[in-house]
């Protein structure tokens, strides 16, 4: 699959149908099979086989046409899981996750740190899949072991009776991702990493009349969310008003819009951040 990996910006979901040519571009048929890929790590093969037999036979697709929630659809019923943090990552957002990663060991006990740092460059905050880790030991044998990873900072801790002499994340290559084992890292002093400007990307995303979007201001200041079309058009001031330094979040509702791309853009002095969200109903 490394040959397929597509480190670039961009969505699989194809917003404009007018032009059925759009679906001949590289991130159709690069980050498409990788995605392919990522969803049979997450299931495993026996679940990920079984949701494709379903979905190629099912009565109400089969010589029609299909969307991807009713893949999604049949990927969650036959598998029995929600799977809308996948899809939301994978297909409507952009870019991958960017690990870095580091282990001690004291007598027994591994302390294994993984961070991501996909967020200094705008790109979403926080990628929460299934990452396997792969310990070496130093009598020659290894072991993986599958821990699910949800936060910029997270921590997770084993007893082995061997000394580990290296360690590998996401060996066998099941995430689009770049990783980098480093020395040491330390956790953030305040609890909290993003210490800049930042606005996230909204979830869920696409939503159905109402999803939430966070923020983050470094000071405080003065700001304007505004709602905007693909064109550019404001179509309506979302939040305004004076607002104190770190993290919020608000709630927005879209019922009366009809389904479409649209854009939020966040104003905070002279710094400003625009992102794409979906509506769907």
């Amino acid at each position: 699959m490394l040959t397929n990996r597509y480190l670039q910006a961009g969505t699989l979901y194809l917003q404009d149908i007018s032009d059925p040519f759009q679906i001949f571009i590289p991130i159709i048929y690069s980050k498409g099979a990788y995605v392919l890929h990522m969803l049979r790590g997450v299931l495993g093969d026996s679940l990920f086989f079984n949701c494709l037999a379903n979905y190629a036979n099912s009565p109400q697709l089969r010589y029609d046409h299909a969307t991807t929630d009713d893949f999604k659809s049949i990927c969650e019923s036959s598998s029995g899981q929600d799977l809308g943090f996948f899809f939301e990552q994978w297909i409507y957002d952009e870019y991958y996750p960017v690990y870095e990663y580091a282990y001690e060991q004291q007598d027994s006990l591994v302390t294994v740190t993984i961070r991501q740092m996909q967020y200094q460059n705008g790109w979403r905050e926080v990628f929460e899949m299934p990452v396997q880790l792969q310990f070496f030991f130093d009598i020659g044998s290894d072991s993986i072991i599958t821990v699910w990873n949800d936060s910029l900072f997270q921590q997770y801790q084993f007893n082995f009776s061997y000394n580990i002499i290296d360690l590998s994340l996401d060996p066998d290559h099941w995430i689009l991702r770049t990783a980098q084992l480093i020395d040491s890292l330390d956790p953030p002093s305040n609890g909290n990493i993003a210490q800049e400007f930042e606005l996230y990307q909204n979830y869920p995303n696409p939503f159905n009349n109402q999803t939430k979007i966070k923020y983050f201001l470094s000071e405080d200041m003065e700001i304007e969310m505004s709602l905007y079309s693909l064109l550019g058009e404001k179509i309506t001031t979302i939040s305004t008003g004076m607002q104190t330094a770190g993290p919020h979040s608000l709630i927005l509702n879209l019922s009366d819009l009809a389904s479409g791309v649209y854009l939020y853009k966040l104003q905070a002095g002279s710094q400003i951040a625009t992102r794409k969200m979906i509506l769907m109903k």
